[in-house]
C-alpha cells in the first residue's frame, strides 16, 4: 500500500471521527474527547468485524495484533498487556 493511501486511512472523518475510511477505527479521541483504547498508543488503529474479531496496527511498536472473538470492552487491556510484554524485551 502506498504511504498515501495509508495517509488517508489514517485520517479521521467528520461523520465520525474516530474513523478512517470508515473501517479503520482510529485511537483518537471521538465527540466525547475520549480515545477508544487509553491505554494504547495514540497512533494504534485496527479494523474491527462482527464478533470484535480485530486487526490492531501499533506503529509504533511496529506490532500488529490479531484477536478473535474477544470482547468488545477488553481490547483496551490486551492492547496495554501486549504493549507491555513489548517494553519488557
Amino acid at each position: 500500500m502506498s504511504e498515501a493511501w495509508i495517509a488517508q486511512a489514517l485520517t479521521p472523518t467528520k461523520p465520525e471521527p474516530t474513523y478512517g475510511f470508515m473501517n479503520y477505527f482510529l485511537n483518537s479521541p471521538g465527540g466525547d474527547g475520549q480515545r477508544p483504547w487509553p491505554d494504547a498508543t495514540p497512533k494504534t488503529f485496527c479494523h474491527i468485524g462482527h464478533g470484535t474479531n480485530a486487526v490492531c496496527a501499533i506503529p509504533e511498536y511496529d506490532l500488529l495484533v490479531v484477536a478473535r472473538w474477544i470482547q468488545d470492552d477488553a481490547l483496551d487491556g490486551l492492547l496495554q498487556r501486549v504493549i507491555a510484554a513489548t517494553k519488557e524485551q
